[in-house]
């Protein structure tokens, strides 16, 4: 049976919210051979980057007073 049919689901979900540039070489393609297998993953993934895209804390740093 393929691999990735054992991923957790944990881990496919902290790939997919994780920004691009953190993910290690192997975990983004792992990642991306998911996301060619689910259209539905694909959509989800897709939705939570435009999410990050759009939050005010994107790139803060430091302590909220």
């Amino acid at each position: 049976m393929d691999k990735h049919f054992f991923l957790r689901h944990r881990q496919v979900a902290g790939w997919m919210t994780q920004h691009p540039d953190n993910l290690t070489h192997a975990d983004r393609v792992e990642l991306d051979r998911i996301l060619a297998r689910s259209e539905l993953l694909t959509s989800t993934s897709q939705h939570v980057c435009e999410c990050a895209d759009m939050s005010p804390i994107v790139g803060r740093i430091g302590q909220v007073s």
